[in-house]
């Protein structure tokens, strides 16, 4: 359908009048080239005029309608990572679009000459809840049936009677795809197998259910952050987020969406246009299975972002190039996609945390509040929130939203409901100049008291110290972090000892730390992994510590790892166990294996970035920056393996740096 029909359909959809429409539609028609003898299709103008139940769409290849292409609904599935995703469409023989079964049970509908199709009320079910997509695949976009042409277009969550919110009609096209695919870039494996472990019980336990459906809906929801499906016409990418404080890289998104378009416009799979594509987006990046259509190729650009990034952003410049603006002749770093937020009160941004609900904590070191943002990075009624805070540090979520903050020079631990009111303040005996802050499984608190050698323990529900605390610490000199691993030790990273102490949960020293190696210079925001190995960075010595505990000896032994940093500050593991690492000195990020192979581009991460401090994953794959430089906060969609939040759930459940 040409632009011409596409605009008609919008005057249809906005019931503009007719002689306004005349007065519109002849001259575009005269600078588009089409023909003024074009009609709407029956369905389209049952999408324009009609709110009744039911969804109907168009389905274009660059800026030419796909006809013949068969369109699935799905729905992700929930009983482990990896599943087919389930088929919502049914047997409909009634209508002008009726249902058709392929050779694996699924049912679809095909499109028309206009590229247009429609789902009648009955011609589909889905159970309030579930998170839902559509898929197309095959059609005639001009160039011949190409069986490689393969579209996504997120819907989110089910509602009762199978509505969408916001939803009456689907643009599916490229750029929809590269939205569906890197929003849930966590969750899957290809177009058709999109999965949670929610009801997994062998992979997790029956509490983290609610936390594997939440964090597969944010997924699912931060495909609206980059693309409106709803959008009329040849829908673009969005340059900023609906909350309207994010900036959303169109360029880039376009670029790639005119990447698929030059296999989807082209003659079939073995065009040079999809071979080319799909031997560069491979299943494990430069190796696996090549993917056989775009959504899936999609996915695994999502999925490896700085493998052959050159090679398949030369495939942008072919003859296909439908959406603008674009990246140009400059190939990017790396092809992963961030959004730079704008957040009020945000000043020298601290230690972040993670909440179960995914929303983001923020301590202002420098503003002495604490913000408050959503999974979709819209800021929190009320925040920044103050509270007697002052040089607030780090912050910890507990398994109920509310959040504990460090307050340094009140040498306090203020905590704030999830609202963002204060509930209690709380201050050991031995607290001075407090920093690191830790939730331990067992309803305790623990903070590294930076202004001294001790660490405190606290009761969250009493606010009373326990027995012995502080406890004193061996050769410590300014501990700042303190981290807790799923056997209950705790650990305590000392920046002027430069050195790591284990201490048991009676907070006696423990094995034979305080443990040194790797590195020098200011250990600081460490994380342990779900083995029991915990990660330091060396800000002074630009490396990072990961510690092993031996099998033989029961002790611990220390592996440098190095590689792209410059004075790093913090380290995230995500679902696989991968480190993440900010580094303050080169304004970039890297990240790392769990085996200590760097994966990130030889010079990190850098698009969005000012000045990191500190980085968390959150369960939907996304890493979260806090930016000391610009003092902005950037979400980098899907770039990482969902992990179950917060840290104090994850001890609980015994699943540290493991998927919800």
């Amino acid at each position: 359908m040409c632009f011409f029909a596409a605009l008609e359909l919008l005057v249809n959809r906005a019931k503009i009048t007719a002689s306004l429409a005349s007065l519109i539609l002849p001259t575009v028609a005269a600078l588009s080239g089409c023909s003024t003898t074009y009609a709407p299709s029956a369905v389209e103008t049952e999408i324009a005029e009609t709110n009744a139940a039911g969804m109907g769409g168009s389905l274009y290849g660059g800026r030419q309608a796909i006809t013949g292409a068969h369109i699935y609904m799905y729905a992700a599935d929930t009983t482990a990572y990896g599943h087919a995703s389930d088929s919502l469409l049914l047997s409909y023989t009634s209508g002008s679009y009726p249902s058709t079964e392929d050779s694996n049970g699924n049912y679809y509908v095909t499109t028309n000459g206009d590229g247009a199709f429609y789902l009648s009320a009955g011609e589909y079910s889905c159970a309030p809840g579930q998170q839902v997509y559509m898929y197309s695949v095959g059609g005639n976009a001009g160039g011949g049936t190409n069986s490689a042409a393969g579209l996504m277009a997120v819907l989110g969550q089910c509602l009762s009677g199978g509505a969408f919110a916001g939803i009456s009609e689907v643009n599916l096209n490229e750029v929809s795809t590269v939205a569906a695919a890197y929003a849930l870039s966590g969750y899957a494996v290809d177009a058709t197998h999109i999965a949670n472990a929610a009801t997994n019980a062998a992979h997790v336990s029956a509490g983290t259910t609610t936390l594997a459906n939440t964090a597969m809906a944010n997924a699912f929801a931060s495909a609206a952050l980059l693309y409106n499906v709803s959008t009329s016409g040849f829908g673009v990418g969005r340059t900023t987020t609906p909350n309207g404080n994010g900036t959303v890289p169109q360029s880039e998104i376009h670029t790639l969406a005119n990447i698929l378009a030059n296999c989807i416009n082209s003659t079939g799979p073995t065009s040079p246009a999809c071979s080319n594509l799909f031997s560069d987006a491979e299943s494990a990046g430069s190796t696996g299975t090549e993917p056989t259509d775009t959504a899936s190729a999609a996915i695994n650009i999502a999925h490896y972002p700085t493998n052959n990034v050159t090679k398949i952003f030369n495939l942008s410049s072919s003859t296909v190039v439908p959406y603008s603006p674009n990246l140009g002749s400059t190939a990017p770093n790396d092809f992963s996609i961030s959004i730079n937020y704008t957040v009020t009160g945000i000043n020298y941004p601290g230690a972040i945390a993670i909440d179960g609900s995914g929303n983001i904590w923020i301590p202002n070191i420098a503003g002495n509040s604490l913000s408050k943002i959503s999974p979709l990075g819209v800021p929190a009624t009320g925040q920044p929130f103050t509270g007697s805070l002052n040089n607030p540090y780090s912050v910890a979520a507990d398994a109920s939203g509310n959040a504990w903050v460090t307050s340094r020079y009140t040498e306090s631990v203020v905590e704030f409901n999830s609202s963002g009111t204060v509930v209690n303040t709380y201050k050991g005996n031995g607290s001075l100049s407090p920093m690191g802050v830790a939730l331990d499984a067992s309803g305790n608190m623990w903070v590294a008291n930076n202004g001294g050698t001790t660490v405190s323990e606290l009761s969250l529900s009493t606010g009373k110290e326990a027995t012995g605390s502080p406890f004193s610490l061996s050769s410590a000199s300014q501990p700042a972090s303190v981290t807790i691993d799923t056997s209950g030790y705790i650990w305590v990273a000392n920046a002027g000892a430069d050195d790591i102490e284990q201490l048991s949960s009676s907070g006696a020293n423990a094995g034979k730390s305080p443990y040194t190696g790797g590195g020098d210079g200011g250990w600081l925001l460490s994380a342990v992994d779900s083995s029991g190995s915990v990660w330091v960075p060396n800000t002074s010595g630009n490396t990072i510590t990961k510690m092993t505990k031996d099998g033989a000896s029961g002790n611990y032994k220390t592996t440098s790892i190095s590689g792209g940093m410059n004075q790093p500050y913090q380290v995230a593991l995500d679902g696989a166990g991968n480190a993440w690492v900010t580094n303050e000195g080169s304004g970039t990020f890297v990240e790392f294996s769990n085996a200590g192979t760097q994966l990130s581009p030889t010079s990190g991460y850098s698009s969005n970035i000012n000045g990191p401090f500190s980085i968390a994953v959150d369960g939907a794959g996304n890493v979260w920056i806090a930016n000391g430089g610009s003092e902005k906060i950037v979400e980098y969609v899907g770039l990482a393996i969902p992990v179950v939040t917060p840290l104090v759930t994850a001890l609980t459940n015994k699943t540290l740096a493991s998927e919800p």
